[in-house]
C-alpha cells in the first residue's frame, strides 16, 4: 500500500513537471492540431474510401511521431535533471526506495503518453464523424439531384453507399491500433529510461534511444535476410541475428495501421500476442533499469 502511494505521488509530480516544460507542452499541442488537420489534407483524395484511409493513417502517424518524441525527450532528461537540481537526494532521504522512484517517474511518463494517445484518438473520432457527415450529405444530394432530373434513383445502392461510409468511419479496428501504438511508445520510453540509468549524458541517451527505435523497425527485415544466409558462416550469422532479435525489440510488429489500409482483418489473438510481447519487453527493461539504478553511485 505504501509503495503504491509513493509511486502514485511521484507519477503525479512527474506529469506536472513535464507539462511545465514549454517545449513538451508545445509539442503535444502541435501534435493535436496536426491530427485535427487531417480533415483538411483529406480533401486532396478523390473518394470517400481514400479519405478515410488517409485520415486514419495520418492520425496514427502523428501519434507515433509526437509520442516517440515526447517519450525520448522525457526519459532522456528526467534523471539528469533530478541529479543536476539535486532534488533526487531530497526524495531519497525520505522512505522512498530507488526502484520506487524510478517506477514513479516511468508511471508519470506513461500517464502523460496515455493522455496524448486519448486526445489524438478523440480528435480522430471527431474528424471521422465530420467526414462521415459530409460524405453522406454528398450521397444524399446526388440522389436528390437525380430525382429532380426525372431519373429513378436506386435506393438500394444509396443505402449500400451510406452503410459503406459509416463502416469506413466507425472502424473498430482502430482500437487495437491505438492500443498497440501506445504500447510501442511506452516501450520506447522504457528503452530511454533504461539507457538513462547507465549514461549520464542527456544527449547520449536521446541519440541512443532514437537509434534503437529506428533499429527496432529494421529487425524483422534483417532477421529475414540473415535467415536466408548461406555459406560456411551461416550458423554464426543466424546466432548473431537471434541475439540481436532478443536485445532489440521488433517495433515493426506494432504497425497494424498498414493492415487496416490494406483492408485486412485484425485477429484478436494477433493483437493479444503483440500486446503481450510489448508488455513483457517493457517489464524486463524496467526490471533491469531498477536493478542498475539501485546499485548506481549517485
Amino acid at each position: 500500500m505504501r509503495t503504491l502511494i509513493v509511486i502514485k505521488t511521484l507519477a503525479a509530480n512527474t506529469v506536472v513537471e513535464l507539462l511545465r516544460q514549454k517545449a513538451l507542452t508545445l509539442l503535444i499541442i502541435i501534435g493535436i492540431l496536426l491530427a485535427a488537420g487531417a480533415n483538411y489534407f483529406s480533401q486532396f483524395s478523390f473518394d470517400s474510401e481514400q479519405d478515410f484511409k488517409f485520415i486514419k493513417d495520418y492520425a496514427v502517424g502523428i501519434l507515433t511521431l509526437v509520442g516517440v518524441l515526447v517519450a525520448i525527450i522525457s526519459t532522456a532528461q528526467i534523471l539528469p535533471s533530478e541529479l543536476e537540481n539535486r532534488t533526487i537526494f531530497t526524495i531519497l532521504t525520505k522512505p522512498v526506495q530507488r526502484w520506487e522512484f524510478l517506477l514513479g517517474k516511468f508511471t508519470g511518463i506513461c500517464v502523460l503518453l496515455a493522455g496524448l494517445t486519448l486526445m489524438i484518438a478523440l480528435v480522430l473520432a471527431v474528424v471521422l464523424y465530420v467526414q462521415e457527415t459530409n460524405h453522406i450529405n454528398q450521397v444524399q444530394k446526388s440522389y436528390e439531384l437525380s430525382k429532380n432530373q426525372g431519373q429513378q434513383p436506386n435506393l438500394e445502392e444509396k443505402k449500400v453507399a451510406i452503410e459503406n461510409i459509416r463502416k469506413q468511419s466507425r472502424d473498430s479496428r482502430l482500437i487495437p491500433v491505438f492500443l498497440l501504438t501506445y504500447l510501442k511508445i511506452v516501450l520506447t520510453a522504457a528503452i530511454g529510461l533504461f539507457l538513462s540509468t547507465i549514461a549520464t549524458s542527456m544527449m547520449f541517451t536521446a541519440i541512443m534511444t532514437s537509434l534503437l527505435y529506428i533499429s527496432g523497425h529494421l529487425v524483422s527485415i534483417a532477421r529475414e535476410t540473415w535467415a536466408n544466409a548461406e555459406g560456411s558462416f551461416s550458423w554464426l550469422v543466424k546466432f548473431f541475428s537471434t541475439t540481436i532479435s532478443l536485445i532489440v525489440p521488433d517495433l515493426s510488429a506494432f504497425n497494424l495501421i498498414d493492415e487496416i489500409i490494406a483492408g485486412n482483418p485484425i485477429p484478436t489473438q494477433h493483437t493479444i500476442e503483440i500486446a503481450t510481447y510489448g508488455i513483457v519487453y517493457t517489464i524486463v527493461l524496467m526490471t533491469c533499469a531498477c536493478l542498475i539504478f539501485s546499485s548506481r553511485e549517485l
